[in-house]
This record gives C-alpha cells, sequence and structure tokens, in this order.
C-alpha cells in the first residue's frame, strides 16, 4: 500500500469516528500525526496526502550557475578530470576546489561510467571440455587417512599393476618395476 493510500485511510477513520483517539490506536500512530494529515486534508484535499519534497528552498551557499556553465564548458573543451579541470578553471581566472568541481559535474550527468572489472572466477573456459569427466577436483582437506587416499590414486594410475603394492617407510603405496634386463631374484 503507498503511503498516500495509508494516509487516506488514517483520514477517512477519522471522519467516520470523529475523534482523534480512536484512528490513532487503530492504526498504531500518534495523535498528533493523525492531527498533521487530517489538517493537510482539509486544507489541500487528496494533494495534501502526498509526500513533499525534502528539497531545501534555498542554498545560500551553492555556486553560481555562471560559474557552473563555465565549469560545464571547461569539460566540454578539455574532456579533462576533476582535478585538471580544477586547475585550468584557476588558470582562467576561476578558483575552483577539485570537489566542487566533482560536484559541479556529477550534477550535470558528466560523471564518466567506470569500466567494470573482468570476474576472474569462475573459470568458465576449465570447465567447457570436449570430454566428460577430463577436469577433475578433489578436496582432500578432511580425509584422515592420507596413506589409503595415495593407495586410491595410485591404483586408479596404474591400471596395469599385476601384483600387491608395497608400501615404503612413508607410507605410500607403490608398485615394483619390472626391468627386462634385470634378472629374477629369488
Amino acid at each position: 500500500m503507498k503511503r498516500s493510500e495509508a494516509r487516506k485511510q488514517l483520514v477517512r477513520t477519522y471522519l467516520e469516528s470523529g475523534n482523534v483517539s480512536a484512528p490513532a490506536r487503530l492504526w498504531h500512530t500518534s495523535r498528533q500525526v493523525v492531527r498533521k494529515w487530517v489538517a493537510r486534508y482539509r486544507e489541500q484535499g487528496d494533494t495534501g496526502l502526498e509526500d513533499l519534497s525534502h528539497r531545501p528552498q534555498h542554498a545560500p551557499r551553492q555556486t553560481a550557475s555562471d560559474v557552473e556553465q563555465a565549469v560545464c564548458a571547461a569539460r566540454q573543451q578539455t574532456h579533462l578530470g576533476r582535478q585538471r579541470l580544477a586547475l585550468y578553471l584557476q588558470a582562467q581566472g576561476l578558483s575552483l576546489s577539485p570537489h566542487t568541481v566533482r560536484r559541479i559535474l556529477r550534477r550535470y550527468g558528466y560523471q564518466r561510467q567506470r569500466r567494470r572489472r573482468q570476474s576472474v572466477y569462475p573459470a568458465l573456459w576449465a570447465w567447457e571440455v570436449e570430454q566428460l569427466f577430463s577436469l577433475l577436483q578433489v578436496d582432500v582437506k578432511d580425509v584422515r587417512d592420507k596413506g589409503a587416499l595415495l593407495l586410491t590414486w595410485a591404483v586408479s594410475a596404474c591400471p596395469d599393476t599385476s601384483g600387491p603394492p608395497v608400501m615404503d617407510a612413508r607410507g605410500c603405496a607403490s608398485w615394483p618395476t619390472a626391468t627386462p634386463s634385470a634378472p629374477p631374484t629369488a
């Protein structure tokens, strides 16, 4: 529900009851708020229930419009940023801070759009492969028996092993390589 519609219902409840406390209690607000919206409704009608602008009526320290036009003209001519534009204007006899120049440029829509940074992750190119399961990722953070993990890896990496694996001092599995030049040991 829009705010103006809620205010209309608040005023309608007041007009039906004729009491300020009843609509305040019903709509969970204060009696002062009910009085405020009823007074605005009586003065301006339905348009009085709309939100008013919070913009200040006057700004005595705002930069003069001729100075703003000079900044915009200098920006169109030179295409400089706020720091260099402030220096350029200072050479022209107009002393403004870079912050003031930035505010003026932003107000008139001269703010440059930043280039979006290209995302590095996820690397979609890594997942677009010709062959299924050619890329493999294994998370071994919580594996407690790393010797069994290495044994499994060794079995899958060497499918032509015929005998049982030999465990070394570190607990890693390996298969003895058969060399044709070595005589068999007895």
